[in-house]
């Protein structure tokens, strides 16, 4: 299955196996990477975004409040401040609050995507146009009114205190009393702003008319009595007038301003809702990065596990039967028994460093199993008599030496033996004068000794023998 792989050398499988599990890391490394940008670019967003919009209209939701409050302290308070003084605390910040709405607004538009909370907007600025119109239509009605001695109501106290004066001129108790009923009715109408007070005011004027008819005054004074009243009751008029459209105004910025706070809380609630959409990405995001950088990180850890112990096996496998063979060796056993020939043969295929040391391995085998089988033959030639035996194989190296030894050994054993030939020859054929001729070396040399000392002694015996048979030869003769 690997076969493919056992031919790359060792440096290139382990730079192989590296590179791989680099690739694999760098790969979790991308992964993570775009998770991480892809989470920021999530988390800028909800900071950008979602949570600047929840914040804008919670932000406008305050300054809608604060303009309400400021609306209802002017309305309270320009009485006892004066309408200056009121503009400028009061009314001027409405305004300053309406803009600052319309600048929240305008950076609604900017980020909101939503078409329904578009139109909304574009509804809101239209309400709060509208607020800021109806309300300083009512501030400037309300200035135009007046109170107490300044505008509408300056003019209709002028004219009912001239009347006073001229009945003071002329006293008309009937009169009098005409005109403490009518102030009656104007205060009860200034109190309460009541209809009703405004038909008695102007029953009271009619009925003070025709009492002034009624008197003996003068015609001028009847007439200057009467266009006093006359002014009065239209300056009184046109008081309840604008109190009308002073009323009106209020209740239509009010209804405007309810309007508007329903359709700020539906967008706050459309923020709410994308802020928590928002933070339940992010968790869901951050989850599934998690996850998918431990599994990306499992399996990358599996898959250099795996690698590791198949560059082991790869390795040790062949090494390890190497071993084996080279202990066998160790043993004598030349032949390999218990070795798989097969598997040698396999791993000397090997293009890499393995295979380069199962064909020496192998090599090595058969050349120590050549040299031994040509001692062997050597020792065996020598033990079946066979001197004139040579060895025949190659021998490298300091085995060379071996058979430089035995080519010098077996030429001096051959000469020894055939001077103990000759020797033994000649003493067959009478030559008691023959000697070894050869060089005898190290324990040889007792062998010259001896056939030295037995040729001499024979020598000796045979020349006594000699020399009594002649003694015995020339006593017969005797």
């Amino acid at each position: 299955m690997f076969s493919w792989f056992n031919n790359f050398k060792i440096q290139n499988k382990l730079i192989t196996a590296f590179l791989s599990i680099i690739f694999l890391s760098i790969i979790i490394g991308i992964i993570a990477l775009h998770s991480q940008n892809y989470i920021q670019s999530v988390v800028t967003n909800f900071f950008n975004i979602e949570g600047k919009l929840a914040k804008l209209s919670l932000e406008t939701q305050i300054a809608i409040l604060t303009a309400r409050r400021r609306e209802k302290d002017y309305l309270l308070r320009y009485k006892e401040l004066g309408f200056k003084k009121a503009r400028e605390e009061y009314a001027e910040a409405v305004q300053a609050q309406v803009a600052i709405i319309q600048d929240y607004l305008h950076q609604f538009k900017q980020f909101e995507n939503h078409q329904e909370d578009l139109n909304a907007i574009t509804q809101v600025e239209h309400i709060v146009n509208n607020y800021k119109t109806e309300f300083f239509t009512v501030v400037k009605l309300l200035e135009q009114r007046g109170f107490q001695d300044v505008g509408l109501e300056g003019q209709f106290r002028q004219r009912v205190h001239a009347i006073e004066q001229a009945l003071q001129t002329q006293p008309q108790a009937q009169l009098m009393i005409d005109m403490l009923t009518i102030r009656r009715h104007e205060k009860d109408y200034l109190l309460r702003t009541e209809e009703e007070y405004v038909d008695q005011l102007h029953e009271t004027v009619t009925e003070f008319k025709n009492h002034v008819n009624a008197t003996e005054l003068t015609a001028t004074i009847k007439e200057q009595l009467i266009t006093l009243v006359n002014q009065y009751q239209v300056a009184f008029d046109s008081l309840v007038q604008m109190d009308t459209q002073i009323a009106t105004g209020i209740v239509r910025y009010r209804q405007s301003i309810q309007q508007l706070e329903s359709l700020l809380e539906q967008m706050h609630q459309h923020a709410l809702a994308d802020e928590n959409q928002a933070r339940e990405n992010i968790h869901r995001i951050t989850q599934t990065t998690v996850w998918f950088i431990l599994i990306t990180s499992s399996l990358v850890i599996t898959v250099s596990l795996l690698i590791a112990l198949l560059l082991a096996k790869l390795l040790s496998k062949p090494l390890n039967f190497i071993v084996q063979g080279a202990q066998l060796l160790t043993t004598g056993n030349m032949a390999l028994t218990g070795l798989d020939p097969t598997r040698l043969i396999q791993i000397s295929r090997y293009q890499d460093e393995i295979g380069e040391i199962g064909r020496t391995f192998s090599n090595l085998a058969n050349y120590f199993k050549v040299v031994i089988d040509d001692i062997v033959c050597v020792s065996r030639g020598l033990a079946a008599g066979n001197l004139h035996i040579m060895p025949q194989g190659e021998y490298r190296g300091d085995f060379r030496q071996i058979k430089d030894t035995l080519e010098i050994v077996l030429p001096d054993q051959q000469r020894v033996i055939e001077d103990i030939i000759q020797v033994s020859q000649g003493l067959a054929e009478g030559q008691l004068q023959v000697t070894p001729k050869a060089l005898y070396k190290g324990d040889f040399a007792q062998i010259e000794t001896a056939l030295t000392t037995a040729l001499q002694s024979l020598r000796e015996v045979i020349g006594d023998i000699v020399r009594i048979a002649q003694s015995l030869a020339d006593g017969q003769q005797d």
